[in-house]
């Protein structure tokens, strides 16, 4: 009975016309967007801290090794 109130209860219900509808659904849009280009750079930030700097040995008179194409296997 409560819950049949409530449905009927004119003062429960927002009506809105469609730009108004279509404004708010834009901004929801951005605002996700937002938190997905603030999440890609925080997470950048953090990555490249903790990033050591030592990763890379540079190799003095480094020869190419030779290699050759086996056809019958």
């Amino acid at each position: 009975m409560d819950l049949e109130n409530n449905l009927y209860n004119i003062q429960n219900y927002y009506i809105i016309d469609e730009e108004k509808f279509d404004y708010i659904i834009n901004n929801i849009n951005y605002n996700y967007l937002l938190i997905l280009f603030t999440m890609t750079c925080i997470c950048s930030l953090i990555s490249s801290i903790n990033k050591s700097n030592n990763d890379y040995l540079l190799i003095q008179n480094a020869e190419p090794v030779k290699a050759e194409i086996i056809n019958k296997v």
